[in-house]
């Protein structure tokens, strides 16, 4: 504690030298001062309170003890171990409330005063010794001793004097293990409570009797087993503690008392024997002692020659003279006691020999002769002891007891040490202290250091940053990066009046911090900086557009219109309030005014190239205009501009020229819309409906939030908030009943314009139509998805905006009014704001003020009345019994919107469902029409154009998916299998080879043939057959000439003749049966004519008429010859064979048809035979192969097949892809 205080004083004087010699400020100094100084004093009260502490706790663990014990014992014996306790605590008491306890707060003797333990075989008189010392004792027991222990020391006595506490082993414990581990308990209740001296000092007692008659080896193990006893307290307490070693019962020593008994009581008090200073203590004992003794015994010699002379009893003059010897005669044995008891021990600490000392407590027992007993023993004679008688009867006294404990024992009390383990352990912790108390120095001082250092480097830093700035400003192209450039300076500024007003950081105070010093010029710099950059060219460039303004408003002699008023209104309203001299109708620079010119400038810069695409710069622009206002209005005199006078006169001449009731509602305009009101598609719609577009949007003072926030209150006065003070003017000064009259002027303005605007924002919506089914699909899911769907939000959100008043009004009367006055301004060319304004001052100057209509928040609902009846869901009814609400006619729409999306989707996963859409979407096309139609005329264009086109658009996909599939199968059902089978091929072209006439048949099969089952399934529902021809029609709004080429009709118009010629009604195979007959000739004897097997002979008999059918059915050769033979007998022939042999056979002939009649000849010409044979046909059917359906005068044989058209289109479908090959 002294160590610490002396330190700390230490520190103290120099932190005050380093505050006085610097000039530091005094906090650097006062502050370490009352912390160190609060530090000893709570380290001082920690101690006091630590040894109350220890104090108590060894009284309570004692009385633990006790209590324990008294548990243990016999119940014959608690009333014995009763009184103990009774006495103990006495004796404990008397201690604290002795004299010189109470010096040292006598409630904390046990604690404070040193501790001694008195250690020793038993018989060795060391309680005789401590009763006998002189020392003062406040409490002795009834038997006039120490006080009997308890617990852990009942078999010790507590001898409790005014220095110390002595603790009196009993003899047993130095050669017995009783009560072993009681006693090891209150050697560790020590060590706890008494941490830093658990024990001040060990007196090992030693009667000289036992050392007198034995052998040096007895001796040794005497010592051993003393020392092992030393050994466990050292142990158990860590501590090397010094040990008196006090040898005892001299005076059976013959002669003892006969040499000394002459000594006065003081002289009998002092010290016989020998004290070890500390640092000679490990020496060799042995040399040590021995060195010692012969001293003593020399000094012995001394004594027994003055006691000779001066004693005249014979007896005692002998035994005086043999003492000297007596006492040598202990030499050896008491060397190697000392030594084995003193003995190094690498393994533990080694108790320290502080000294040793000869004493006597009291005179009782025999004295041994040593002399004459080893004589005895030399002559081989019997011992003879010394009787009592032998020696004049002398009073009992101690000798050389008091100086050892008052001058050496209780001096010594901080001799005690701990062990070399404790020391280390110990070292450790101190080392851990010294290191804490260091750190704790040096953050006393680090934190001035610190904020020295921080403050410098802070001035520092500001100082680069101006000058960093100033020649960046030099270098600089644009404002853009002059923007960056100053944001660290403006954080600066900031930072320092942030300071200002909280305080600056913990670590840049104790009096060095000397920001508020900076704040001015740094202020200064920062706003001149912006003032050069950001508001300087703002300002140049209005007064420059000012002056253009007004010479032209002076050369054309025109009422500004409402924007340029305006805008020009806001220039010189900007120019008045950055420049001066000020006026007194000027508003102060305050929140109000300080927002409008950061928004107005940041607006300005925020249209200029280095902002428009950096919304961080524009954010960062505007906390400097913000910071420039704010030292403008601080110092006006160097911020503020040179006000051009000139220009502010001739611009309010301009701006006169209008009613202040114009600028007042363009102002008002221009308030909300800097509130973030307006309206525009996506905020309605949100994020997610991506295909109703519009570019239009809805300022914010004509949202119903707007109106309710911020219009309704100041159109209740509209003139009195307005910035009348830039023209000059007083709101005070102007006519009541005018005032009243520009007022109600400007609120109808506002609620005319109000309607304007939602209208024209309608107008721009339009729905994006799609370009496939996929997005065709996309569309419906989006205009379906939602509860309300985004058409309904959008209705919604109309009707909410428009409904302002808080009456509903009649529209029919409305519509005989104001309604009917808007309707008639809708086409015209004049802005919104105008158009009011003027109508209204012309009602007013015409002197109509008693029949003017002026527009009020009830005339804006019921010019939507149509919209919002066909969209805006009805109120609900309250109550649990109430209706669900009515049915609006935008849920039929919808309806029909999810039916569409319903058929889309299926349609896309199945081409079957193709149909179901098409007639899907017929259906909705006719309804969705109907619904349209059934609205109100004015609003329905509206309506229209936002219902209709995703109607038409999906009408438009579906056609043209259908037309795509159509011709896409065409050309893998019908062009495909006509190219490869039929195309080329006979009868389509007369060169070809042979088709097979089932390929034919199989196309042109009615109903179930490759082409008609393909027009049943695909074209059907877009061409009809009427009549002989086929002609398109109208499906889903779309005829089918939209959709299909015409050369689509020409196909099938040709494909139904070939159909009708080959196949007879109800016939499933092509076929044809005619009738002939043979006409006679006179050069040819006979004629054979075969088709398929069927064979007629004529040999120029009687004409008959014979019935054939092709194709032949007998399953013979097939193919189709004339065979004649002449008069002279040679035969001719002429032949086709294969299925298509007839036709073939008549092509080669000369076919000639009567007009109008179905019989037709055939003409062959024989050369060799010189004449010709001529065959009559008569088809049983007017349609067949041979002229197809109607036989004309000039119809050629084989017709059908080869008229142009016969060849499948390769492309049918308009948009649709052509057949490949």
């Amino acid at each position: 504690m002294l160590a610490l205080t002396v330190l700390i004083a230490v520190f103290i004087v120099l932190v005050w030298t380093a505050v006085l010699l610097l000039s530091l400020p005094l906090w650097g100094a006062i502050v370490p001062t009352v912390l160190l100084v609060f530090i000893i004093v709570a380290a001082y009260l920690f101690q006091r309170h630590q040894a109350s502490k220890a104090a108590r706790d060894i009284e309570r663990e004692l009385g633990v003890q006790a209590d324990a014990q008294l548990q243990n014992v016999r119940p014959d014996q608690q009333e014995e171990i009763q009184a103990m306790q009774a006495e103990f605590s006495k004796a404990l008491q008397s201690l604290k409330s002795s004299k010189l306890a109470r010096a040292r707060q006598g409630k904390d003797a046990l604690s404070v005063l040193p501790w001694y333990m008195i250690i020793g075989p038993p018989g060795s008189g060391k309680s005789t010794a401590l009763r006998n010392s002189g020392i003062q004792f406040p409490y002795l027991s009834s038997r006039g001793g120490g006080v009997k222990g308890v617990g852990g020391t009942r078999n010790c006595e507590w001898w409790l004097t005014n220095e110390g506490v002595i603790l009196d082993t009993a003899g047993r414990y130095t050669t017995e293990d009783d009560d072993r581990e009681e006693w090891l308990s209150f050697l560790d209740m020590l060590k706890r409570n008494r941490p830093r001296k658990p024990v001040n000092g060990l007196v090992v007692a030693v009667s000289v009797g036992d050392l007198i008659g034995i052998d040096e080896e007895q001796s040794v193990q005497l010592a051993q087993t003393i020392r092992e006893r030393v050994d466990e307290v050292m142990e158990r307490l860590k501590m090397i503690v010094p040990v008196y070693v006090m040898f005892t019962k001299c005076d059976l020593l013959a002669g003892f008392v006969d040499i000394f008994g002459d000594l006065p009581k003081t002289e009998r008090g002092q010290i016989w024997g020998f004290t070890v200073r500390p640092e000679d203590a490990r020496d060799a004992i042995g040399e040590t002692f021995a060195a010692r003794f012969d001293e003593l015994a020399e000094v012995v010699e001394q004594r027994c020659i003055v006691r000779i002379g001066a004693e005249r009893h014979p007896e005692t003059r002998e035994r005086i003279f043999r003492f000297p010897q007596q006492f040598e005669g202990l030499r050896s044995n008491l060397i190697e006691f000392t030594q084995a008891l003193f003995a190094e021990n690498v393994y533990a600490d080694t108790p320290v020999m502080r000294g040793v000392y000869f004493t006597s407590g009291t005179q009782e027992g025999s004295p041994i002769d040593r002399v004459m007993n080893a004589m005895a023993d030399a002559f081989g004679i019997r011992r003879t002891t010394t009787p009592d008688g032998g020696r004049p009867a002398v009073e009992a006294r101690s000798y050389f007891l008091r100086d050892m404990f008052a001058e050496v024992v209780f001096p010594d009390q901080n001799l005690a040490m701990m062990s070399s383990a404790e020391v280390l352990r110990q070292k450790r912790i101190q080392l851990g202290y010294a290191g804490g108390c260091l750190a704790v120095a040096l953050l006393i001082l680090l934190f001035p250091t610190m904020s020295f250092v921080k403050n410098r480097r802070f001035i520092q830093t500001t100082m680069v940053m101006a000058q960093a700035l100033k020649l960046q400003e030099a270098g600089a192209t644009g404002a853009g990066p002059m923007v960056d450039a100053m944001l660290p300076m403006r954080q600066q500024i900031d930072k320092l009046l942030e300071w200002e007003q909280e305080g600056p950081p913990a670590g840049m105070r104790l009096g060095l911090y000397r920001g508020d010093e900076l704040i001015a010029p740094l202020g200064a710099f920062y706003g001149a900086t912006v003032r050069r950059v950001l508001i300087d060219p703002v300002l140049t460039s209005d007064l420059k557009e000012m002056k253009t303004w007004v010479e032209a408003q002076r050369q054309g002699d025109e009422t500004p219109t409402g924007r340029e008023y305006a805008r020009y209104f806001d220039r010189l309203k900007l120019h008045l309030l950055l420049s001066g001299p000020r006026t007194a109708r000027e508003p102060e620079l305050g929140d109000g005014v300080r927002s409008w010119l950061v928004k107005s400038l940041t607006e300005r810069w925020g249209r200029k190239p280095g902002f428009t695409d950096s919304a961080h710069r524009t954010t960062q622009m505007s906390n400097h205009v913000d910071s420039f206002v704010k030292l403008l209005a601080q110092d006006s005199t160097n911020l503020a501009f040179t006000r051009n006078d000139k220009v502010v006169r001739d611009v309010r001449v301009i701006l006169d020229r209008l009613p202040f009731s114009t600028l007042a509602l363009e102002q008002l305009i221009a308030d909300v819309g800097r509130e973030g009101y307006d309206i525009t598609i996506s905020s309605v719609l949100g994020s997610t409906t991506q295909h109703i577009k519009g570019d239009g949007r809805v300022r914010g003072a004509f949202t119903r939030k707007g109106w309710e926030t911020v219009v309704s209150a100041k159109l209740e006065h509209p003139l009195q908030g307005a910035d009348i003070w830039v023209l000059d003017k007083d709101t005070n000064a102007t006519n009541e009943l005018e005032l009243e009259r520009q007022e109600r002027i400007l609120r109808s303005a506002y609620y005319e314009q109000y309607i304007l605007e939602w209208k024209a924002f309608l107008s721009s919506l339009r729905v994006q139509p799609p370009t496939n089914t996929t997005e065709a699909l996309a569309l419906l899911e989006d205009l379906t998805r939602g509860e309300p769907p985004p058409l309904a939000r959008l209705f919604k959100a109309v009707d909410y905006n428009v409904s302002l008043g808080a009456e509903e009004i009649d529209t029919s009367a409305v519509e005989d009014g104001v309604l009917k006055k808007l309707k008639g301004k809708l086409g015209a060319g004049a802005t919104a704001v105008e158009k009011g304004v003027r109508f209204a001052s012309e009602k007013v100057a015409g002197g109509e003020d008693s029949e003017v209509e002026y527009f009020t928040e009830q005339s804006v609902k019921p010019s939507f009345k149509g919209l919002t009846d066909f969209g805006a869901p009805p109120k609900r009814a309250k109550g649990p019994d109430a209706p669900p609400p009515e049915s609006i006619p935008l849920d039929l729409y919808q309806e029909q919107l999810q039916f569409l999306r319903d058929a889309q989707r299926a349609a896309m996963e199945s081409q079957d469902e193709s149909a179901a859409m098409m007639a899907r979407v017929q259906t909705a096309r006719v309804s969705v029409q109907s619904l349209i139609k059934a609205q109100e005329v004015g609003w329905r264009p509206r309506i229209e154009a936002l219902l209709w086109p995703p109607i038409e658009a999906i009408s438009e996909l579906t056609l043209k998916e259908a037309g795509g599939k159509a011709s896409d199968q065409w050309c893998s059902e019908v062009a495909t299998a006509f190219n490869q089978k039929l195309a080329g091929h006979y009868p389509f072209n007369r060169n070809g080879q042979d088709s097979a006439v089932a390929d034919v048949g199989d196309f042109f099969r009615p109903e179930s043939g490759t082409l008609w089952g393909f027009y049943s399934g695909v074209l059907k529902s877009h061409v009809e057959q009427s009549g002989s021809r086929f002609k398109f029609v109208t499906r889903a709004g779309r005829a089918g000439g939209s959709l299909y080429y015409g050369s689509v009709l020409t196909f099938l118009s040709r494909s139904r003749e070939i159909s009708e010629s080959l196949f007879a009604p109800r016939d499933a195979e092509p076929g044809v049966k005619f009738t002939f007959h043979i006409r006679p000739s006179p050069k040819l004897a006979s004629i054979r004519f075969t088709v398929d097997g069927q064979t007629v002979d004529y040999n120029n008999g009687p004409e008959e008429w014979h019935q054939f059918e092709w194709p032949g059915k007998g399953g013979k050769s097939v193919g189709a010859s004339i065979r004649v033979r002449n008069n002279r007998g040679q035969p001719e022939t002429v032949e086709q064979e294969g299925e298509w042999g007839l036709f073939r056979l008549l092509e080669e002939g000369t076919a000639r048809v009567e007009g109008g009649a179905r019989v037709f000849s055939v003409t062959w010409a024989l050369p060799s035979s010189e004449t010709e044979v001529v065959i009559d046909f008569k088809p049983s059917r007017s349609a067949s192969p041979f002229f197809g359906v109607t036989a004309g005068r000039n119809a050629k044989l084989m017709q059908p097949f080869r008229m142009p058209g016969v060849q499948p289109p390769r492309v049918i479908a308009k948009g649709g892809s052509g057949c490949s090959g």
